[in-house]
This record gives structure tokens, sequence and C-alpha cells, in this order.
């Protein structure tokens, strides 16, 4: 089947050229809000840092030339997110602006600096006007009326004196009168599957979502991210993004469901659900991130909570009036599921609220991040009482180290289901209430995404989640869930993100490998790759990979019915096995806290793991793989269905595939086709 993609992206384009820019700067009005006007009159060639504009006491913007031959950057993890060297020249310089901003609150120990930067081979600012905006909120790069770049402040700030250097500037201006900014709403389509998808930015990245399925519609909401969770001194500062489809294959990102507007506002992950003919999403705000917890206003819903048994709504008016802050469980609502306004209201003091709709028309929520237990109410206003203090409990990552934040609950021909945080898998026996921790009798079912979540789409139950190893977020990918006889979870790829080979340009082909076989293949590239395998009772299969970066094996064992990636020093021989969540928890009871564990073995990290009870590579099976090149990232993602049942994807953080090598023991690979992607 032929599937023709695309993606529909709605997104504010901002048009700075038509302000009056002056050269002298308005500090009355500029600490409120600024655009700044810059144009280099050429790309920096100078190793060190070099200042361009400064406002003593408030803004620093500033040029430099990074070389990876003379290794003059110093990187942490923030700084390594903004991608210089993914845009680097041949000879692997990146030449980059920088703009810092320095901010003071009465909740910092000391004054912060915040800085975003560009690499200047990706924006051209020599031929091109680039305009740094600042609105109290909001700190951002502009670029082509885009915005390519952004954190977001807390704090207040003071300014001194303006100075810059003509000799490195063709072009400077400040215009501090933001209400003449003109902005319009935009889309562009792109042909292209939303398979590994990220948002379009540079520098843009996915982290936890939300499905679900209404009325024909499938739904799925995102937490966008730049700088994996570092905006905002590390509160991660996240917005939201809504999707929408009706078939998996035509979607339309219609953008962020709500702006922030606030500097203490920062978006945690909730659910979307219909509730007496209205749409509803549920998220919670963590503002005890940047807050002290006295400042929030979760402890008086919790009080009133205390007394009475049930729990009151606040209005952020009221909030306001008391001296604090809205934080906690609060709600978007919609009349047609795609515009959406805000309650500005407080209900409860989760801040990770997973609310889902009875068929009795009652609200269930699990509560996670801040509260414990299920709750459930009349409506979404509430009254909240809580039916049950035993679960979800923080208690319950003791056992496999997951998370009580975004539950995911869901039945299924009288099962009942529910993928907790990481690592969290729990499931009942048929028309049972009692959940039983699948994970530590390693019957669990991950293959490598993290936070996942489940919609019933019609009889289709979709996953999605997102790809870790390079921190918080990065790109999503779904999968079709498969339900057993005895109701235990298979994991397949969806019929709509299956390559088509005849679609696909063929470039390698061999059968009956019984031995080994080399292919070579191109770094920056992505390819398709399908065989059988025939294996014996105690038949492996390896793919070890070679090229830039460090190497590693994908090996598949059908006596002991595990799958694992890992790291190799040589890619033609088989690893030593690993441990599988289950089996590390069976040989070493509980986990505790999975920041305890050292290593790269663990499904958090999506790099190296094992998954264990692969049933089907105990008989004649196929396998299929995606290698996914992702040029924003300069690096490999690779996706496997294995025997039409289980899937394993993996981040091979800073590698670039130059060779592959298939080999066995105890088996034959049939019908080996590479298709180039």
């Amino acid at each position: 089947m032929s599937y023709s993609h695309c993606i529909t992206e709605n997104y504010i384009k901002y048009y700075p050229e038509k302000l009056n820019f002056s050269k002298d700067f308005d500090s009355c009005q500029g600490l409120k809000g600024f655009v700044c006007k810059v144009r280099l009159k050429s790309k920096p060639s100078n190793l060190e840092k070099r200042i361009i504009l400064k406002i003593d006491g408030f803004l620093e913007i500033s040029i430099k030339l990074l070389s990876k031959e003379k290794n003059n950057f110093e990187f942490n993890s923030y700084d390594s997110s903004e991608q210089y060297f993914v845009y680097a020249d041949e000879k692997g310089n990146s030449p980059i602006i920088t703009a810092e901003i320095y901010l003071q609150n009465e909740y910092f120990t000391e004054r912060k600096s915040m800085r975003i930067g560009l690499p200047l081979n990706l924006y051209d600012a020599v031929n091109n006007d680039i305009y740094l905006f600042y609105d109290g909120v909001r700190f951002s790069w502009i670029y082509n009326g885009k915005i390519v770049n952004s954190n977001f402040p807390f704090g207040n700030t003071n300014a001194g004196e303006l100075w810059y250097d003509d000799s490195a500037l063709e072009m400077v201006g400040f215009c501090c009168d933001l209400s003449r900014l003109e902005t319009s709403k935009e889309t562009e389509k792109t042909e292209r599957s939303i398979a590994y998808y990220s948002f379009a930015g540079y520098n843009d990245w996915a982290g936890d979502v939300v499905n679900f399925w209404h009325n024909g519609v499938y739904h799925l909401l995102i937490l966008y991210d730049r700088h994996h969770h570092g905006n905002r001194f590390g509160g991660g500062a996240h917005t939201t993004m809504h999707l929408t489809t009706s078939d998996f294959i035509s979607w339309e990102n219609h953008g962020e469901i709500y702006s922030l507007n606030y500097p203490w506002e920062t978006f945690g992950t909730g659910t979307m659900f219909y509730h007496k003919g209205k749409y509803y999403y549920s998220f919670g705000l963590h503002t005890s991130r940047m807050m002290p917890d006295e400042k929030t206003a979760g402890h008086l819903i919790l009080n009133a909570y205390e007394e009475t048994g049930e729990t009151t709504p606040i209005s952020y008016s009221e909030i306001c009036e008391k001296g604090f802050y809205p934080n906690g469980a609060n709600y978007l609502v919609s009349e047609d599921g795609i515009n959406f306004v805000p309650s500005y209201k407080q209900v409860h003091w989760s801040e990770n609220p997973s609310i889902y709709a009875n068929s009795d028309e009652t609200l269930t929520m699990y509560a996670g991040y801040g509260a414990d237990g299920t709750w459930q109410a009349p409506d979404i206003d509430g009254p909240w009482r809580r039916v049950d203090s035993n679960f979800p409990t923080a208690e319950m990552r003791k056992i496999s180290g997951c998370s009580t934040e975004c539950p995911s609950m869901f039945e299924w021909n009288g099962y009942k289901y529910l993928l907790m945080g990481i690592t969290g898998f729990f499931q009942t026996e048929k028309n049972s209430d009692i959940l039983i921790d699948m994970t530590a009798k390693n019957m669990d079912f991950y293959d490598g995404l993290c936070v996942p979540m489940v919609a019933n789409c019609c009889g289709r139950y979709i996953l999605s989640g997102w790809l870790a190893g390079w921190g918080f977020a990065y790109v999503i990918a779904h999968r079709e869930l498969i339900q057993k006889d005895n109701g235990m979870l298979g994991i397949k790829w969806m019929p709509e993100y299956t390559p088509d080979t005849k679609n696909l340009a063929l470039r390698y082909e061999k059968n009956d490998i019984i031995d080994y076989a080399k292919f070579n293949v191109e770094s920056k590239h992505s390819y398709y790759i399908e065989f059988a395998v025939a294996p014996s009772e105690c038949g492996r299969v390896g793919i070890g990979f070679d090229g830039d970066g460090k190497s590693f094996v994908l090996s598949l064992n059908t006596k002991t019915a595990k799958v694992q990636t890992s790291y190799s020093e040589n890619s033609n021989s088989f690893p030593e096995e690993m441990l599988s969540i289950g089996e590390y928890i069976i040989q070493h009871g509980a986990i505790g806290n999975f920041r305890n564990l050292t290593g790269d073995i663990w499904h958090k990290d999506g790099v190296n793991f094992a998954i264990s009870n692969v049933e089907e590579i105990r008989r004649e099976y196929v396998f299929k793989m995606i290698l996914h090149y992702e040029p924003k990232k300069d690096s490999l993602i690779f996706d496997a269905e294995i025997g039409g049942g289980r899937t394993l994807i993996s981040n091979r953080k800073n590698f670039k595939a130059q060779k592959l090598t298939l080999f066995t023991e105890n088996a034959t690979i049939k019908k080996l086709r590479i298709y180039d992607m």
C-alpha cells in the first residue's frame, strides 16, 4: 500500500523589519521589552569570544568561531543542545552569535545569566538582518520572520550604558515599543511523515505526548522543547503543541494550544478528554520548579481538602489577590477540539493530572507529581474526592523504578492496562480490577520509547512516545498494540509508517546468509532493511554497525528470546548479554530509583538495553529495520519490528553508519534486502 504523507505547520510570523529602530537604547522602556536589529559585517574568524554589543548589567551580544581542530569550546549540556557543530563547515568550523541577559530575583541566591545562540552557517547574519526579541516572558532570536531560538526569562534586571562595536556591525538598532510589532498566522505544508517527528526548528524537539481519539479525529499533544529541558534554568518552560489527523497520514500542527504569558508558567503533561459535549485538556503547571512551594496555590486547595474531604477550585484572580501563584491541575476547554481557551482555575494540587472521562459522565484522575491516589469528580471543577490512596503512589517506583507521572490507563476486552512514567507497566486479569506489576515479572513490552501513552482509536490501540538519549525530548514515534489471547500485549509498527518497498530503490540483496555478510552504506543517509530468519533452537543473529562514532551490535537470541542493543569493540561478534529490567528486578530485587543505576543499560536512555520474552523469535520470523539519519542531530536512530509482534528503537548518539555486518550462529538469514529511503 502506498501513502502520500504530509504535515501542515501553523506558526506565528513576525515583522520586525517594519519597526522604527534607533541606535539609542531607552532603558526605561527597554527593560520591559525590546527588539534589537543586528547585521554583521562578516562572519567571525576569531577563535576568542568578541563582544560586539553590551548594555551594562543587562545584555551582551558576542560572536566567535568554534573550531573542532582547535578545540576552543567548553560546552555544558545547555550549550551542546544549541547544535553548533551540526552546521560546521567542511573544516569543522562553526561561527556563532550569542546573546546573554542577566537576571536577578528574590528567589535566586545570586544573579543568573540566560544565553541563546545561533549557528551562523545556518542563519546568515551578514546578508540578512537578525532580530533579538525580549518581552520579559520570551527571549528569542528572530530570522526571516520566525522565532528560531528561544528561552524564557525568570527575574528582573537593570540596565546601564549601551556600547557596540562599529567595526563588527553593519547595522544595529533598538525598538522598545513592542505594541508596534506586527504578527500574522501562517501555514507551511511539507510532504513528510510524522515518523520520527520533531518540530520544525533546528533545535526544536518533542517531549511528553498526550494522545486522544474522538469523533474520527486523533489528537496528539506534545510538550514543545528546546535545549532538552534546559530552558528557564533547567525548569523546562514547556508549552504544548496540538496536532491532529484523521488517517495518520495527513497531519496538521495547529501550533501552541496555549502560549506562555507569565514567567512562572510551565506546562506539565496531562490528558485530553471529551466530557458533557466539550473537549478538555487537563495539564499541570510546574510552577514549583521556579517558585518556593509556599508561594504556590496548591496548599490552599490541599488545606481546604483536609478540612472538608473534597476540593474547591480557585480562580487565578483569587490566587493572585492572596499573593500566590497558580500551579497544579488546570485545564483548557474547547467546543470544537481545536480552539481552546483557558479556564484560569486551579482545581487540584497535582502537577501531573491524568484525567479520564467515564461512561457514567463522571471523571477519574490519576494523580502524579505532588499528589498520590485515584480521584473522582462529577465535573472538571470538582469537587474531587480521593477514592483510592494506594494507587498510584510514590511507593510504586520502588520495584521497577517507574515514576508516578503521566499514567496512561486503558481497557481492552475485559483487561485493564496502565503505563506509567518511563518503566511502569501494569495489567489486570480479565474482568478484574487488581493491577499486577508486569515489569517486575519480566513481562513488560517497552521498546525504548519514553513516557508512552495509548489511545483507543475505534478499536486500534495506538501508542506514542518520545525517544530519549539526549536528555529530555527528541523525536516521537507511533506504534500499534496487539492483544494476545491471555491479555498480554505485543507491539508492532503502524502500517501507515511501514516502508512500501515498491516505492524504494533496492541497494543490496542477498539470499541465505549462514555466516556473515558486509555492506557499505552512506553515513548521512536513511535505509530500510528487511530479511527473514530461520533459526535453530539456539540460533542467534547479529547486526554490527561501524562508522563515525561508537560501534554497536543489535543481537537476537532465539534460545533466550531476548533482543538487545549495546556498544561493542568487535562489531562482528555477539556481545555479552545484558539484563532486561525484569531480569534485574528478579536477580537484584527492587530497583528503587532508576537514577541510582549506572551506565547506559536502561530503557529510559534509549541507547543500550535488552528486552525479554520476545517469543516471536523462537520460530522463523521476519525482521524489519529502519536506519533513520536525523540531520538535526547528525546522528542515527534505528527502529526495528521483530516478527510482527515486538519493536525496539534506539538512539545512537553521535554515530553515523558506514558499514553493516550481518552474522549468524545456528541460523540462516534469508531474502535480505536493503533499500534507500
